[in-house]
């Protein structure tokens, strides 16, 4: 199960890592809608992991990525031109050996799966 979120207030979330565990989590988080990445961050951010970067494009994304080697990249799939641009991302990420995850929003609800 995933941190869901509704109207920007975490609903649920699982506590999988110890607090020293998420610290040394650096994570990238990219949507190109500023008001989906804000409550992820925000949550995130709240429970003590590190957000190194929030992209806004696949460009932006694509440069983070390459300069500062994250532990995780959360990415919507879907950057207006359909989600393929958003799997081809995630694709690129996982050869390079960086765990990726997506974001899906319906209706004001979020879920990190």
């Amino acid at each position: 199960m995933g941190v869901k979120i509704r109207n920007g207030q975490v609903i649920s979330r699982p506590n999988r890592l110890k607090p020293e565990e998420k610290a040394s989590k650096r994570i990238v988080v990219a949507d190109d809608e500023k008001l989906a990445r804000m409550p992820v961050v925000a949550t995130l951010k709240n429970d003590g992991y590190e957000i190194i970067h929030e992209a806004k494009d696949l460009e932006e994304l694509d440069n983070i990525v390459e300069m500062s080697n994250p532990d995780l990249v959360l990415l919507d799939l879907d950057w207006g031109k359909g989600p393929r641009q958003g799997l081809d991302a995630m694709e690129r990420y996982e050869k390079q050996g960086i765990p990726t995850n997506y974001l899906i929003i319906v209706d004001k609800m979020m879920t990190i799966l």
